[in-house]
């Protein structure tokens, strides 16, 4: 889906429901798939400088449990597909020292922009929607769409949908730390939620400029 839409939001929340209890954070293990392209991905992708397993495989045998994120998984590198292909189909990784990481209890999410359309993906309650589950299918090689369990479209966000998250995030603010220690109580009236969701939406960024329209205009 297109950018701003609650791809990676949807990861957060994902991993603080299955794992995050009582563990203070969520345990969400992500990776920017743009830095593993070009010469020696794959190299790359396993190993760090020193030549030892990568950080984002060592916090996966340290805690299992986790949500990996893969995020925008179509800018790996041929190489990183070959890895993946092993990595979903039997649930494991195997280093060049014969170590195996299991992930048979990790769930693996990626995201994508694939089939974005600049001139109609990006507004409030566009008509046309892309087919996003045909791009991936051109975009991936067939052995690696069939090892995903499911595609699931993120669709532009409506003004309904913005003035939810807006609800949502002054919610959250009500509850800091500061306000509770002093026993405040906030209310907001419809026309600050109304000023805050035209103001925090940006075309093509989506909702991703809310949190500082919150900060800056309201905190």
């Amino acid at each position: 889906g297109p950018t701003g839409v609650g791809k990676t939001q949807l990861a957060k929340s994902l991993a603080n429901y299955l794992y995050g209890h009582g563990e203070g954070k969520a345990l969400l293990v992500r990776l920017d798939m743009s830095e593993y392209a070009g010469i020696a991905a794959g190299h790359r992708f396993l190993n760090d400088s020193n030549d030892q397993p990568a950080a984002w495989i060592q916090k996966i045998r340290a805690k299992p449990l986790s949500v990996l994120l893969l995020d925008e998984i179509e800018k790996a590198g041929p190489e990183v597909f070959d890895i993946l292909l092993s990595l979903l189909d039997e649930g494991r990784l195997t280093d060049r020292l014969g170590r195996t990481t299991s992930f048979r209890n990790t769930v693996v999410l990626m995201t994508s922009n694939l089939g974005v359309r600049q001139s109609t993906s990006m507004g409030f309650g566009s008509d046309s929607i892309p087919d996003y589950v045909g791009e991936v299918k051109k975009a991936f090689r067939p052995e690696f769409f069939n090892r995903l369990d499911r595609v699931i479209p993120f669709l532009p966000l409506s003004r309904e949908v913005i003035h939810k998250i807006t609800r949502k995030e002054l919610q959250e603010i009500s509850q800091r730390e500061g306000i509770l220690r002093h026993r405040l109580q906030l209310e907001f009236t419809e026309t600050l939620i109304d000023r805050l969701a035209q103001i925090g939406f940006h075309p093509q960024l989506g909702a991703r400029p809310l949190q500082r329209a919150l900060e800056t205009r309201l905190i």
